[in-house]
């Protein structure tokens, strides 16, 4: 059970949530785009 609370971390408040999406899927957008040029 200890280990299991390790691997899930609380969660945070949804404007947490909902910047670090967005700011992943902007990377990954990012990294494709260099990896294509």
């Amino acid at each position: 059970n200890s280990i299991h609370k390790e691997v899930t971390p609380p969660k945070p408040p949804t404007r947490t949530t909902s910047s670090l999406s967005t700011g992943g899927t902007i990377k990954k957008r990012v990294q494709i785009q260099e990896i294509s040029v």
